[in-house]
């Protein structure tokens, strides 16, 4: 197993503080192959320990699975600016906060 033992085991999946841009993407790919999944949505609070920008970037090399919508909410503003246009780049829509997503599409 690739996540800590302190990992939440439950959905929302908690990587936890301390994940690297690899975690993030491995989380995702492992996420993805959940048949009780019709998309992810991936939050990435800034961290001493987690780069935004690498983070977004790792994302974005898998971030189009077959079937299932990939969002992304990148918290921290100006701070995570770069990384957000990353994902734009890579098609994957990331909202400022994840409840932004739930307000705009009135869905959960």
């Amino acid at each position: 197993m690739f996540l800590p033992p302190q990992w939440s085991r439950h959905n929302p999946i908690d990587i936890l503080d301390d994940a690297d841009a690899a975690r993030y993407a491995k989380a995702l790919e492992t996420a993805s192959r959940d048949d009780n999944s019709d998309g992810l949505l991936v939050v990435l609070t800034p961290q001493d320990m987690t780069d935004p920008l690498t983070t977004a970037e790792s994302l974005a090399n898998i971030g189009r699975i077959e079937g299932k919508p990939v969002l992304a909410s990148w918290m921290g503003g100006p701070a995570v600016a770069r990384a957000a246009q990353a994902l734009s780049d890579a098609s994957i829509s990331n909202f400022a906060f994840p409840d932004a997503f739930f307000r705009i599409t009135g869905r959960c």
